[in-house]
């Protein structure tokens, strides 16, 4: 019953991380990404205004990682590894604070941040 993606990230936000929707200012949307798996993506983009609190969803979030922007819009944060020789694939990943960030979230990041170097 979701009027569009935008409806549907701030609902899903509100559900798994308790962030009220009077706090989420939407921004746009990237356009839509398609995993491996093939499932369809669409990000949406938006600013959080304090204060606001988190209230995980234990069924649907294990934990929430923070990635300061300096991290995010700079190429040297992103490394791509490459499989074995036998497998010759590669995937991405960012590493932060002793967490990895892979697979679509590590893409939808990646696109982030070439968006907004080519508004520049």
């Amino acid at each position: 019953g979701d009027r569009d993606a935008t409806d549907t990230a701030i609902r899903e936000t509100q559900e798994e991380i308790g962030i009220e929707r009077g706090v989420i200012e939407p921004l746009g949307v990237l356009g839509r990404y398609y995993s491996h798996s093939g499932h369809e993506i669409t990000p949406v983009v938006g600013l959080l205004h304090p204060p606001y609190e988190l209230r995980l969803n234990p069924s649907e979030v294990d934990e929430v990682l923070y990635l300061p922007a300096r991290e995010a819009f700079h190429p040297d944060s992103y490394r791509l590894v490459r499989h074995d020789a036998e497998h010759p694939r590669a995937h991405y990943f960012l590493s932060t604070g002793g967490s990895s960030i892979t697979g679509p979230t590590v893409c939808l990041l990646m696109h982030l941040y070439e968006s907004l170097a080519a508004r520049q």
